[in-house]
């Protein structure tokens, strides 16, 4: 194979439910020209089609039992407490690092789970996980050098620029303006990147489509029990405006590109609405007699949440540095702990749930793994049974309809040296007339039933509060170049097969235990017989060294800040 380049544009969250649609219409005139000349299918994500594990399978091409990734945060080991995440956590080479060792210029930039950024061959700028509450600093770019030329050039590097905790009037004009304007200055920054040489590969990462359809989904879709009139009065085309933005923005990298270069358009997962239904999970195993919940908090628990917020907003940025430096470091990780678990009574408990929405799962509490694990190791097996077959019963009162989908065990679902690492169980839930369900944190002072409808006044949400729009399964993949098929339709691909597929297409050797498979059926029949797929010795052969490097308390503390804010935690 000749020697080849490839520009990657990542958009997280985009949807052909949406793409389509606004094709038709005329809307995106650069999206269609790249599909019409390529390659397009529906992209499966990981399970549960979550940020942090997706786009780290779409990096590696293995599934998270093989990288150790499998949300923001982890549970440590023989503890009820968690810890934050960093690339260092990665376990399996990414692509860039890869192609860096073979000699390769790379450029990557926003993409989620890669800080601290790595020393490649070219440049790295670090995704939204930076441990940066405010501003942008120098810590998330490599060279360093380069991030005080784009902080002249173009000022702040925009991530989150708006807070998405608490939703008043004004807010959306707001948001939707700095949607707008910091995917204009991202879109600047990686036109100035992407001329500084000739790249072997340019990623690109932009957040604006998952943003505006988490939040402006009640204005556009008029079918969704949580459409919002007076929202949709001036907001009702936010969607479509932020993927018509998005549309001039490839074209303009691809018009660039020339010919040169092979496309490669992909998402971490796909779209759609979220209904007016709440499932609260340790509700459900309260009243199924799998958790108890303790009577009395006391502190740390039953307030924990008030607690945490006030002392984000109200203790001074030095005040919380000094005590991120202090015996109180692990302060963050543990009052985050303390918020999902505070009021969970582990002596009489069998099994809880972390409730995070966007990964519904469930943890066994096992005698010898947690220090007041109460199962056995031969009930283990049964109660998970048991567990899943309850799932399974369990009915929508307002509907009856079953609201599971179906539950996963964890060994069945990955594989790889850190399956213990994941949720016992990870559930999948069922759609409600096409909308999902949304999962929140069990308030047991408040003793909702496990599932309930919504008041009308939670119908726009929040972060931490179901927003209105919700991730679904399936993202895109599109692909232009020599020897693709013009206007083919793949019938299926995975986003663990995007790594594979970026080796093939750059004349990169396969590592033998990667989980994905190269798109072949993208490509004509006469370009497979001419370039044919190598391989390589496993990962471990390769040199890959594992880089962990726990978060400093300090770090921590912002990470929780970064990703409070951007909705992950809640």
């Amino acid at each position: 194979m000749k020697e080849t380049k490839l520009i990657v544009i990542g958009l997280d969250g985009a949807t052909f439910d949406l793409i389509d649609p606004f094709i038709q219409a005329g809307e995106l005139p650069n999206l269609e020209r790249l599909i019409s000349g390529g390659a397009r299918a529906p992209l499966k994500s990981t399970t549960p089609a979550a940020t942090f594990p997706a786009w780290t399978s779409f990096a590696t091409g293995v599934n998270p039992g093989k990288h150790g990734i499998f949300d923001f945060t982890r549970m440590k080991p023989n503890s009820y407490g968690i810890e934050f995440l960093n690339s260092t956590h990665r376990k399996y080479p990414a692509f860039w690092e890869v192609l860096s060792k073979l000699g390769k210029r790379v450029c990557v930039v926003a993409l989620p789970g890669t800080y601290p950024p790595e020393e490649v061959n070219g440049v790295m700028i670090s995704g939204f996980d930076s441990p940066v509450a405010t501003e942008i600093d120098a810590s998330f770019v490599y060279p360093k050098g380069l991030f005080y030329e784009l902080n002249s050039k173009f000022g702040r590097f925009p991530f989150a620029d708006f807070q998405e905790l608490v939703i008043e009037e004004g807010w959306h004009d707001l948001a939707f303006e700095k949607l707008l304007s910091g995917l204009r200055r991202k879109r600047d920054i990686a036109l100035h990147l992407f001329k500084k040489e000739n790249w072997d590969l340019f990623l690109i990462l932009f957040g604006e489509a998952d943003t505006v359809s988490h939040h402006f989904w009640c204005a556009s879709d008029e079918a969704s029990p949580r459409f919002v009139p007076e929202l949709a009065s001036k907001h009702r085309e936010a969607i479509k405006k932020i993927y018509r933005e998005l549309d001039n923005t490839i074209g303009e990298l691809v018009d660039r590109a020339g010919e040169e270069y092979y496309v490669l358009l992909a998402s971490d997962h796909g779209f759609g609405g979220a209904g007016d239904k709440i499932f609260y999970i340790n509700r459900w195993l309260e009243k199924e007699g799998f958790l108890t919940f303790r009577e009395a908090g006391g502190p740390f628990s039953a307030n924990v949440d008030t607690l945490k917020k006030r002392g984000m907003r109200l203790i001074p940025p030095k005040v919380q540095e000094w005590l991120m430096r202090s015996p109180l470091k692990h302060l963050a990780a543990n009052l985050e702990a303390r918020s999902r678990f505070g009021m969970i009574d582990w002596e009489r408990t069998k099994a809880f749930s972390e409730e995070l929405n966007y990964a519904p799962s469930i943890r066994i509490n096992p005698e010898a793994k947690r220090p007041k694990g109460i199962v056995k190791e031969d009930e283990y097996e049964s109660l998970c049974a048991e567990i899943i077959q309850k799932l399974g019963d369990f009915k929508d009162p307002f509907t009856g309809e079953k609201i599971v989908k179906r539950v996963h065990r964890r060994e069945k679902l990955y594989s790889g040296p850190f399956v213990p690492e994941a949720p016992d169980l990870i559930v999948e839930l069922e759609l409600d007339n096409g909308y999902s369900y949304s999962c929140l944190k069990t308030s047991p002072s408040e003793n909702p039933p496990p599932l309930r409808k919504m008041e009308r006044r939670e119908y726009i949400g929040a972060k931490g509060r179901s927003m209105n729009g919700s991730h679904r399964p399936e993202g895109i993949f599109i692909l232009k170049g020599e020897g693709v098929k013009s206007g083919s339709w793949l019938e299926e691909a995975e986003i663990i097969d995007i790594t594979p597929t970026l080796y093939y297409l750059l004349d990169v050797e396969i590592f033998k235990d990667i989980d994905g498979s190269v798109l072949v059926s993208a490509f004509e029949e006469e370009f497979r017989n001419r370039n044919r797929v190598k391989y390589a010795e496993m990962a471990g052969g390769f040199g890959f060294k594992i880089r962990e490097r726990p978060y400093t308390g300090k770090e921590a503390r912002e990470v929780e800040e970064r990703l409070r804010a951007l909705g992950y935690l809640e």
